[in-house]
């Protein structure tokens, strides 16, 4: 078990169960909005760094989002602001698949693992409004996370999950709102949303949560990488 801290301001997301759409207040003068980011991944074990991230806009605690296996713990940052006030205890036992989301319902910020929802409190810290970072995928540039990942889902103006909810059980669809959903089909990356990328140094592996043949995405922890650039679309929080 470890401990997961979620760090608020410019980019988040998720599933949950039901959906939601619009906008809502903020704290300070932030102005908050519906979206969802979720996906599966499976990690191994022992990793390469020891800040591996799983995607990132930005580097290090400083990224607009970032997710990262660390030894102490797992961690999501956004911003600098802990939406939880403090550590979440979560399992991120290696060699085993576990659906994520973030969900943020333009009030409040949800985790969720496995279709249970670890924590939930209202949103704080800067609107996610920046269009120029890019996202990467399997890494920050320089601290590759070592593992597979599978359907990873960026959906602008919903929120996709508004409770607890049974993990898909079968590949995720595109919807209003995707920007960006990724997997891997026989042996090919495959973006069913508008945003454009490009692709480096990753496998294909036949092992999927679904057990449908269809594979993940493998990343080495070292050069694998997805990256898409910033624009409107990753702008969570902008109409």
């Amino acid at each position: 078990m470890g401990a997961i801290h979620i760090l608020q301001g410019i980019i988040a997301a998720a599933s949950s169960g039901g959906g939601s759409g619009g906008g809502g207040g903020g704290g300070g003068g932030a102005s908050y909005r519906s979206w969802t980011i979720e996906w599966w991944s499976k990690k191994q074990s022992p990793q390469t760094n020891t800040v591996p991230r799983i995607f990132s806009c930005g580097v290090d605690t400083g990224a607009s989002i970032g997710y990262s296996n660390e030894s102490g713990g797992d961690y999501i940052w956004t911003g600098g602001v802990s939406a939880f006030g403090g550590p979440t205890s979560v399992g991120s036992t290696a060699n085993t698949w576990f659906h994520w989301a973030i969900v943020s319902d333009g009030t409040n910020l949800t985790l969720y693992r496995n279709g249970v929802s670890l924590s939930s409190a209202p949103r704080t810290g800067s609107a996610i409004t920046d269009t120029t970072t890019a996202l990467t995928v399997g890494t920050d540039t320089s601290n590759g996370w070592k593992g597979l990942i599978t359907d990873f889902h960026i959906i602008k103006g919903t929120a996709k999950y508004t409770g607890n909810f049974t993990p898909p059980t079968s590949r995720i669809q595109t919807q209003t709102g995707t920007q960006v959903l990724l997997y891997a089909n026989g042996g090919s990356i495959v973006n069913a949303g508008p945003i454009s990328g490009s692709a480096s140094n990753w496998t294909y592996s036949t092992d999927d949560p679904y057990g449908d043949g269809a594979g993940s995405i493998t990343f080495d922890g070292s050069a694998a990488i997805l990256s898409y650039q910033g624009g409107s679309w990753i702008a969570l929080d902008a109409a």
